[in-house]
């Protein structure tokens, strides 16, 4: 009886480590499937132009279903939808690009990341008056 208590302690000890190891390893590959682009592709975002990003945040923000290809389609969609994205604000900080634009009188932040090729959004403060 005793040694069956241990074979099955030792047992579960086991399945426990290597379950682990398996969540571990996965957690590990999404990150830095998440976290890391090609290096061609990084090296591209990089190189584009002010349109091009534009393009992309646009397409983001506005057809995350179909793929807007061209600079003048982002643009003309954006008009409809309200939104304001000067290409003279857009700048390149290391690996980031930032675009600022205002949609529906607020102001936002549009987030290029060349690391993992992805965009995010983050909301501008702006001062109240009154």
């Amino acid at each position: 009886m005793r040694k069956l208590m241990k074979w099955t302690l030792i047992a579960i000890v086991i399945l426990a480590l290597l379950l682990v190891a398996v969540y571990g390893f996965f957690i590990g590959y999404r990150y830095w499937t998440m976290t890391y682009s090609d290096p061609a592709e990084k090296q591209a975002c990089l190189a584009y132009t002010k349109e091009k990003v534009a393009t992309v945040i646009l397409n983001d923000r506005l057809a995350p279903k179909s793929e807007i290809t061209a600079f003048t389609q982002a643009e003309a969609l954006s008009h409809l939808q309200g939104i304001e994205l000067p290409l003279s604000g857009i700048e390149r900080n290391g690996e980031v690009w930032m675009a600022p634009f205002q949609q529906d009188a607020r102001h936002y932040l549009g987030i290029l990341d060349c690391n993992a090729l992805t965009v995010e959004y983050s909301v501008v403060p702006t001062a109240r008056r009154g």
